[in-house]
């Protein structure tokens, strides 16, 4: 009896022993596949955060390298607003397609008798608007202070296979000058948005990196430094955030050509007439001169401050926006008509005489 019970002990303790190797077993192969299963998930994990998380530093690199080639667009107008003419300024952004031409907005250089860039650095430079694109509301500006050539272009990329979720970049001056060359970092939201501008329907990238008055014209960036829209607007109503458009850079880049031919210079500055000015001009409709530059077409024409510009190579007049457009398809003659002293006088120009 006391025989069985020792070789019960001993057979009781030979299975303790069996089970115990069996769970260190046990245990050791599921740490080791625990191991490898967690080493895949993070492996898995960090090759999702670098598709979706940008590295900073590339970010401040390319703001770094190419602020310098964005710049902020200061322009004089003169313009009708509450019942009277006003000389107004304003500023825009604008970034270098080449060493002295420079690409903008339309509506930040419209009506403007004089532009001025400011660059990165603050130093100030005179340009002049070599054509405009009033549809697609782009602008292309040339520097005119002799010898400046900047050493920083931004380079075009490709607008038209990009995604929603894609990040980008935008540089330009918001406000004022105390915040030119300002950066903000956001997504594109949505693409071949439809909206309609005063010039009719318009295509744009939607982001939401920050776009405020003042950033116009500047470019929006992806992540290799090109330029893939131009930063045009801000929806603001209430209730709504973060919806900023740009126009893709394909539109731009079909209309560098067109936009690259000079147009011709008037060298005068009006306001539309309408039954809000608070004087009368004898003319329901046309331009109001108020001012004509020296030695310009319009001066050598024999326009003067105070004509009404009521008719222009054939065409009846009603807004500045109007001439603008005419003035690409003038040829080698002027032909205005303008109202003085409730007179009409007809004016004629060869214009490379």
């Amino acid at each position: 009896m006391k025989k069985r019970s020792v070789v019960s002990v001993i057979y009781v303790a030979l299975l303790l022993i069996v089970s115990l190797s069996l769970f260190s077993f046990g245990t050791s192969v599921y740490s080791k596949l625990q191991n490898q299963n967690d080493a895949k998930v993070s492996a898995d994990q960090s090759s999702l955060e670098e598709k979706m998380i940008p590295k900073h530093n590339s970010i401040a690199d390319i703001i770094e390298a190419l602020s310098p080639g964005v710049v902020t667009v200061s322009v004089n107008s003169i313009v009708d607003s509450y019942n009277t003419t006003n000389q107004v300024s304003g500023i825009g952004s604008g970034f270098f397609i080449t060493p002295t031409r420079i690409l903008t907005n339309q509506h930040v250089v419209l009506n403007a008798s004089t532009v001025n860039i400011i660059l990165y650095n603050g130093q100030r430079l005179d340009a002049k608007v070599i054509n405009t694109d009033v549809t697609n509301d782009i602008a292309l500006l040339e520097v005119t202070t002799p010898g400046f050539a900047s050493p920083t272009v931004l380079q075009f990329g490709s607008s038209d296979n990009i995604r929603v979720g894609e990040w980008v970049i935008a540089i330009g001056s918001p406000l004022d000058l105390s915040f030119s060359g300002s950066s903000t970092v956001g997504i594109i939201s949505g693409l071949s948005r439809k909206v309609e501008t005063k010039n009719g329907i318009s295509t744009f990238i939607q982001t939401d990196a920050a776009i405020n008055p003042g950033n116009s014209g500047g470019p929006l960036l992806n992540l290799r430094g090109e330029v893939i829209g131009i930063n045009t607007a801000k929806i603001s109503v209430d209730g709504v955030e973060g919806i900023g458009l740009s126009i893709p850079i394909s539109i731009a880049k079909l209309k560098l050509e067109e936009l690259s031919t000079p147009v011709i210079t008037l060298g005068l500055s009006g306001v539309n007439i309408t039954d809000q000015l608070p004087f009368k001009v004898g003319v329901s409709s046309g331009i109001f001169v108020v001012e004509v530059e020296r030695g310009s077409l319009s001066d050598r024409l024999g326009i003067m401050p105070g004509d009404s510009v009521v008719e222009f190579n054939g065409t009846k007049i009603f807004s500045i926006d109007q001439i603008n457009e005419l003035k690409k398809t003038i040829q080698d003659t002027l032909n205005v008509l303008v109202v003085r002293n409730n007179k009409q006088i007809r004016l004629q120009l060869k214009i490379n005489e």
